[in-house]
Parts: structure tokens; C-alpha cells; sequence
């Protein structure tokens, strides 16, 4: 919770615990996820009532057998909703679960409409917004009875 402290005090005291667990070789572009959902929360302050949830894609390492120096990898997708109390940001909901998706990066911000989402490019440092595809009603209805 970020009571008095500043967002970046708490992403500051949580990466103690994903600096031992993020794959070595992501641990910058993990870095750069977190920085850049900072950032857009603060430049898009005003349309905060639009945001549902930014997801982004990276690898955890484990050590399977403890006697084993080697870790193991893998892929995973976090989900972070941030919760508003008025104007203050307090907290971040995560969510953690294993991905089917073979790169690290992918980060998205999701909108409320569920219809629209923003892709950021980590070669021109934008946002670029998205419009999720939908069925039309006779390819649901085809769906429906496949």
C-alpha cells in the first residue's frame, strides 16, 4: 500500500523481491516496463477513469533442484491494476501467470471499454492505440454452434 509514500518508494522497495526472481536478461526491460506505466499514469493523469489494467510479458527464474546452480526459466505475463483513492494513486493489484507468449516486453494498456488498447513500442518510446477485434453477430453465432 502507498499510504504516504511515493509510488516510486514502493516499485523501489518491490524490486528487492523481483530483482532475485526476473531472468538476468530481462531485468532492465522489466525496469523500463515498470518506469514507462509510471510515466503514462502521470502524463495521462486526467484519463485514469479510462484505464483498466497494463499488462507486459517477461521471464522469472527458479531453481528447480537446490542443490543445482543452474535456474531455469519462465515466460510469464503480469497484469497491473492500479487503484485510485480520489486523486492519490494507492496500490497495484498484480496478477502473475505463466504465458504462451515466447518474447519479453509486450506492454499494453487495456481500456474499460474492452474495445481499445494501447501498444507501447520500445524502439520509438510511444504509445500507439489499438482496436481489439470483434465477431460480428453471425460469426458468434457460428462460434456458438461449432
Amino acid at each position: 500500500m502507498l499510504g504516504s509514500s511515493s509510488i516510486e518508494d514502493v516499485i523501489r522497495e518491490e524490486c528487492d523481491f523481483y530483482l532475485k526472481i526476473v531472468y538476468p536478461d530481462d531485468l532492465s526491460l522489466w525496469r523500463e516496463m515498470w518506469n514507462t506505466i509510471l510515466q503514462y499514469l502521470k502524463k495521462f493523469k486526467e484519463r485514469r477513469e479510462e484505464i483498466d489494467y497494463f499488462t507486459f510479458t517477461f521471464r522469472l527464474q527458479h531453481n528447480f533442484l537446490p542443490s543445482s546452480p543452474r535456474f531455469l526459466q519462465q515466460m510469464v505475463s503480469s497484469r497491473i491494476k492500479p487503484m485510485w483513492d480520489g486523486d492519490k494513486l494507492r496500490y497495484f493489484i498484480c496478477l502473475v501467470e505463466s504465458s504462451t507468449i515466447k518474447e519479453a516486453g509486450n506492454l499494453r494498456m487495456y481500456n474499460r471499454d474492452h474495445l481499445t488498447y494501447e501498444e507501447y513500442n520500445f524502439i520509438c518510446k510511444r504509445w500507439k492505440q489499438q482496436r481489439k477485434m470483434t465477431l460480428t453477430k453471425r460469426e458468434s453465432i457460428i462460434l456458438m454452434l461449432a
